[in-house]
């Protein structure tokens, strides 16, 4: 990494293959949203949520024209007859094929020796570990037998980045130890084997590690065409005698999943959200405690918010904040005044104020900075006052504290159509500016 800041990092990105050559090599690599974690954690979390989703697909073309050498080891009584079958297939292709026994009870000393001495003579380029349960039942010693596969996978495949030369490709087939289809229920005493098999692919990637998980229907000549066909696919499943792969995909929390809660919108805190901005699909109501307003704030019942055009950008998720936080949405309201906090001495709880906050103001309250709120004139609604601040006090800070205008001037004001175009007018005007102003098309200019 070469930069790391609230928004993202930078990073030089180098990819290579097990033998340390470089395929890839990507430089200036930014890898953030603009945004900070904190200013949009629920988008961050709607990515970062996965799940394994199980994809049906099509074998790879098989070419016979090297079948390879392939070393079986069977672990269990059904794995035997397994091993049996998948052999006579392997076979029938043109492989060659030796098998050894490996049960987890017997002398794993001298196992250990016999399975080291094929390697070392053998000259294997696959070594295929089946591991199929005697018992498919469930029972209250699944649990320990599970333990008990799983100690025993790791005594086979401890030995094979002992061998000398190069390692043979690890193929490990297991029975039902995965949920591919909604209907399966898993193996208890095999579904820790998809966690060790992870383990050894991420400590001993030179193996290129495969799991290969059957049900009780899947036919030896099929897992003999999967070997056969070299795929590189490190996670498979044969269900009802069709070939699936594992694919990571987002899993972000459904709208039945999120914690929910009945609230009062006259008394409880409650405001407009979008959870994964850029999608508008997203936006929801969230409850939220009320805040007690400290020294120089007030608290208002908000009747009426504005929509802005950050707003917009927010919702869009394309809002670049100079400090890389998301802000809330709505920063224009009009309500009441419910609570004083203390030394305030310009509102009284019952006003009629209009003002901003930078803690959103599509909700039902909002505390706020005193001095950012100011008693509603008569005859202005509560929607017209709402609509006015953020675009006049621009307009007028651009004007008046900077500008410094004063009659006679001549006002260039762009995009006047808009919001603070519209109040830079009617500002200009009433300082007796001579106002010159440009909008969008012609059908706005004619407003």
């Amino acid at each position: 990494m070469t930069n790391v800041d609230a928004a993202g990092v930078d990073a030089d990105l180098d990819v290579l293959d097990e033998h340390g050559t470089v395929l890839v090599a990507v430089r200036g690599l930014r890898l953030g949203t603009g945004v900070s974690e904190l200013g949009n954690r629920d988008r961050v979390l709607g990515e970062r949520l996965l799940s394994i989703e199980w994809q049906q697909r099509e074998l790879p073309e098989l070419d016979f024209a090297d079948a390879g050498t392939w070393l079986l080891v069977s672990t269990t009584d059904v794995a035997d007859l397994l091993a049996t079958e998948l052999t006579d297939s392997l076979k029938s292709h043109g492989a060659q094929c030796a098998t050894m026994s490996w049960p987890e009870h017997t002398d794993h000393a001298g196992a250990a020796e016999r399975l080291r001495n094929q390697l070392n003579a053998g000259g294997f380029h696959n070594v295929v570990i089946l591991t199929a349960p005697d018992n498919g039942d469930r029972d209250e010693k699944s649990a320990v037998r599970g333990v008990e596969c799983v100690r025993h996978l790791v005594r086979i495949t401890r030995e094979l980045p002992e061998i000398m030369g190069e390692a043979p490709r690890l193929h490990v087939v297991t029975r039902n130890a995965q949920t591919v289809l909604a209907a399966d229920s898993p193996n208890l005493e095999q579904a820790g084997l998809r966690g060790l098999l992870r383990v050894v692919g991420a400590e001993h990637p030179h193996l290129h590690t495969t799991h290969i998980d059957v049900d009780e229907h899947t036919q030896a000549e099929h897992i003999a065409r999967q070997l056969l066909s070299g795929s590189e696919e490190d996670e498979t499943a044969w269900r009802n005698d069709e070939w699936h792969t594992a694919r990571l995909s987002p899993a972000p929390l459904l709208p039945e999943e999120r914690k929910t809660t009945v609230v009062n919108h006259e008394s409880a805190g409650m405001r407009l959200q979008i959870r994964t901005p850029g999608d508008l699909q997203t936006m929801e109501f969230v409850a939220f405690d009320r805040v007690t307003p400290g020294p120089g704030e007030i608290e208002v019942a908000v009747t009426a918010s504005s929509i802005n055009f950050a707003d917009v950008l927010v919702t869009f998720g394309r809002y670049n904040s100079p400090d890389g936080r998301m802000p809330e949405l709505g920063t224009d309201f009009a309500g009441v005044v419910t609570a004083v906090g203390p030394d305030v001495t310009t509102h009284k709880v019952g006003d009629h104020v209009g003002g901003m906050s930078p803690h959103g103001c599509w909700a039902t309250f909002v505390t706020c900075d005193a001095n950012l709120a100011t008693p509603i004139p008569q005859g202005l609604t509560d929607a017209q006052a709402a609509a006015v601040t953020t675009a006049h006090a621009t307009a007028w800070y651009g004007l008046h504290d900077l500008a410094r205008i004063k009659a006679g001037d001549k006002v260039l004001i762009h995009s006047g159509t808009g919001g603070v175009g519209q109040a830079a007018i009617a500002i200009a005007r009433a300082a007796g500016a001579e106002i010159y102003a440009t909008a969008g098309s012609p059908s706005a200019g004619n407003c």
